[in-house]
């Protein structure tokens, strides 16, 4: 799925060019099992004009920021990784790269990095590193580990959540923590102010479980953009970033919809969006919402986000169309592609922007029997 978000880029032939800034970006967390495999993408750009080669380098480390001199980079060469690394080719040539581990274990990571030695004639190799790598969430964590998303997008005037899920070693207690949201300029919300969420103090809001303790925003307006942090006791990961879509950036990037189409209950339907930025983009996130652009999510990246009516039914096909399973006569409804798009300004800095489509209208029609075959029963 990661590697598809990525991909969405280069299907509809967007290129790096030879002014690019410099940047390494990787999703921030990643969700993992013991014993299974994780593939982990890296994208960069980097000014070609300067530096005629980039070739990438990974390495693994305890802190989250990947130029820590505890990082140790060549990864295939390390004892602990041996036989279990490998290289998929990358998704779309010299502008990105990927590793997969292979028979995970509790004592991987936590933190994948990505780098990029930059060299040119007469030039000394320069490293470029990505600022916070990837931490790699293990199902069942030796100690507690808070859960947050990257991005996510919202319009102004919504009701949001951004979602905070705390996972608990085997047999810890789940009680007993404090939760503190806090908002700030980057991932670890750094001068930051701490959010009031108690019961009726203002337009935020906490929910009351142990194990989801996600924020809820009454009303979101522009200013709200930036990044969220949950802390559990003193357990940070990385926040959310929340994308407000701002009519003023729409020229930057146009979503494209079919305007409508049809299905017999039962069928699968594939419905269409394509996104044509003006700016080359580092990273790309597709989301589809039903019945608004504010509505429940129909896909979402992050599979515990979709409304359970669409659970394992939904999926991306192509650039960023939305493929729907065994399609039922109450999913006919109108459908909206949203899309989050980050640019690289200078490393460690960048800008997202979203937009959405006009909505897809499905009519889900009802089958329609033969007579003489109905006659047999």
């Amino acid at each position: 799925m990661i590697l598809r978000l990525l991909l969405l880029l280069f299907l509809q032939g967007i290129r790096r060019t030879s002014s690019d800034p410099y940047c390494v970006h990787q999703i921030r967390t990643i969700r993992v099992t013991g014993g299974g495999s994780v593939t982990i993408p890296c994208t960069f750009t980097y000014n070609r004009n300067t530096y005629r080669d980039g070739e990438s380098e990974w390495g693994v480390g305890t802190r989250r920021y990947c130029a820590d001199s505890d990082t140790r980079y060549g990864l295939l060469s390390i004892s602990e990784y041996s036989g279990r690394i490998s290289r998929p080719d990358p998704p779309y040539g010299n502008n990105s790269a990927s590793i997969t581990i292979h028979r995970l274990r509790p004592t991987d990571g936590p933190v994948i990095c990505c780098r990029v030695l930059l060299s040119g004639e007469g030039l000394t190799t320069y490293p470029l590193y990505s600022t916070y790598g990837t931490l790699l969430l293990f199902s069942e964590p030796a100690q507690i580990s808070v859960e947050q998303l990257d991005v996510i997008p919202a319009l102004p005037g919504e009701t949001i959540t951004i979602p905070c899920y705390v996972h608990y070693p085997p047999g810890a207690s789940e009680r007993g923590q404090s939760v503190t949201w806090r908002k700030g300029r980057d991932a670890f919300c750094s001068y930051d102010q701490t959010l009031d969420t108690r019961d009726g103090a203002g337009r935020f809001s906490v929910m009351d479980s142990p194990t989801d303790v996600s924020l809820s925003i009454n009303r979101v307006r522009r200013e709200d953009s930036g990044y969220y942090c949950c802390i559990v006791g003193k357990h940070i990961e990385s926040g959310t970033e929340l994308v407000i879509e701002d009519p003023s950036t729409q020229p930057e990037l146009q979503v494209h919809q079919s305007h409508n189409a049809a299905v017999p209950e039962g069928g699968s339907v594939t419905l269409s969006c394509t996104f044509h930025p003006t700016e080359t983009p580092l990273w790309a996130w597709i989301y589809w919402r039903v019945g608004s652009p504010s509505g429940d999510y129909a896909y979402h990246p992050n599979k515990q986000m979709v409304h359970s009516s669409y659970k394992g039914r939904t999926e991306l096909r192509g650039p960023a169309h939305l493929h729907i399973e065994g399609v039922q006569r109450n999913d006919s409804a109108t459908y909206y592609c949203i899309v989050i798009l980050q640019y690289c300004v200078d490393l460690p800095e960048h800008k997202s922007v979203t937009s959405h489509g006009h909505g897809t209208r499905l009519d889900v029609t009802a089958i329609t029997w033969c007579p003489l075959f109905q006659s047999l029963f």
